[in-house]
Order: structure tokens, then C-alpha cells, then sequence
């Protein structure tokens, strides 16, 4: 299964329930915005490019072992990029609680994502996943599900990580939103999320 580094970013930067997918922000694959990412930003977004600039220089912590299962100390998450994302005032946001792998919540978000930006003209639109449950298995790569038998928590419906492959037309021009074989499935990754905060309030298995 190819899981493109921007692909994976995306879907990885989901975590703990706290993810950003608002219009393409750019995905940051270990702290850093991917250049490549930077087109899916719609024109006008403002307010979303700062956001991924602070986001993209925001310290992040992947060292933890274990931590309790109530967080009661900011040294516990990214604090600091979870603050930058509860602080965001550039447009409206969303919020969704996303728990089922299986449910289309990554279809549902994409169509909030794509209503938002390209009807109502709201570039700066964010749309957040609180991921949990076993829709959180889809934020572990491939090596992942593999090393801990992820699938066996799926009830059969993923045999493997299928959401975080790299879909057919991603490599399309995002602005050619129109286009089903190639704006489509590039609009699907974003929503997807682009901002990791804090993975590591959910142990690892």
C-alpha cells in the first residue's frame, strides 16, 4: 500500500481527537509544512496560512511512554498547538465527533469542507475531528496495524489501513474542484485534517 508522507501526515495529525482539516491546511509531517501541501490552501485563506505557519513552528512532543488515562497537566499534550487551533478566529469552524471507523466521517467532513470553502465562499474555514474510538485506528500507519493486529478491533471491516493510501486523482490540480476523477479525491485528504496535537493522550497500543 503507497501511503504518500503528505497523505499519511494528515490522516497521523488527526490524533487524540484534536485535528484541524480546514481547506487544505497544509500538512506538517514532523513539525514541518510540506511545500508540496501548500496548493491545497484555497485563495483568500488568509487567516488558515497564518495558522499554518504558527502550527508548522509549534514544538511537539513524541517521546511519551505512557500517560494516565485523565491528562492533568499541559506537559502531558501539545498544549501550545492545541491552544493556536482553540484560538483560531479566522472564519467559521466546525466541530465533529468521529468514533467509528467504518461511519462516512471523513465523507461527511469533506462535504462540509468543500459546502464551506467553494459555496459560501469561506476559505478560512476549519473543520475539527474528535477522533476516538476505533475511527482512531485509522491514524496509525500501516507498520502500525500490522506490528499491534489493529485490524482484529475492526470487526472485520479493515482488513488494512485503507484511509490513509494514497487515493487515485491525488496528484490533480485541487483547484479543479469540478473534476470527479482528480479534484475530489485530492479534496477528500483534507479532510482528512491537517493538524496533529495530541496523539499521545491516547496510549499507544
Amino acid at each position: 500500500m503507497d501511503t504518500a508522507p503528505g497523505r499519511r501526515a494528515a490522516l497521523t495529525m488527526m490524533g487524540l481527537g484534536i485535528a484541524a482539516g480546514a481547506a487544505g491546511l497544509a500538512a506538517l509531517h514532523g513539525g514541518v509544512a510540506s511545500a508540496a501541501e501548500a496548493p491545497l490552501l484555497p485563495p483568500g485563506a488568509t487567516s488558515l496560512k497564518e495558522l499554518t505557519a504558527r502550527l508548522s513552528r509549534t514544538p511537539r512532543r513524541r517521546d511519551f511512554k505512557t500517560v494516565p488515562m485523565i491528562l492533568n497537566d499541559p506537559d502531558q499534550w501539545d498544549h501550545a498547538a492545541l491552544s493556536a487551533v482553540i484560538a483560531y478566529r479566522g472564519a467559521p469552524k466546525q466541530v465533529w465527533d468521529n468514533t467509528e471507523i467504518s461511519s462516512p466521517w471523513l465523507n461527511l467532513m469533506r462535504n462540509a469542507l468543500n459546502s464551506q470553502v467553494w459555496s459560501f465562499r469561506h476559505p478560512d474555514f476549519l473543520v475539527v475531528s474528535a477522533t476516538h474510538g476505533t475511527a482512531h485506528l485509522a491514524l496509525f500507519e500501516p507498520a502500525m496495524w500490522e506490528k499491534y493486529q489493529l485490524a482484529t478491533l475492526t470487526g472485520g471491516k479493515f482488513p488494512s489501513n485503507t484511509l490513509i493510501a494514497e487515493q487515485k486523482g491525488a496528484a490533480a490540480d485541487p483547484k479543479d474542484y469540478e473534476n470527479p476523477e482528480g479534484g475530489l479525491p485530492r479534496l477528500s485528504q483534507r479532510d482528512m485534517g491537517t493538524c496533529r496535537e495530541a496523539h499521545r493522550r491516547r496510549r499507544e497500543p
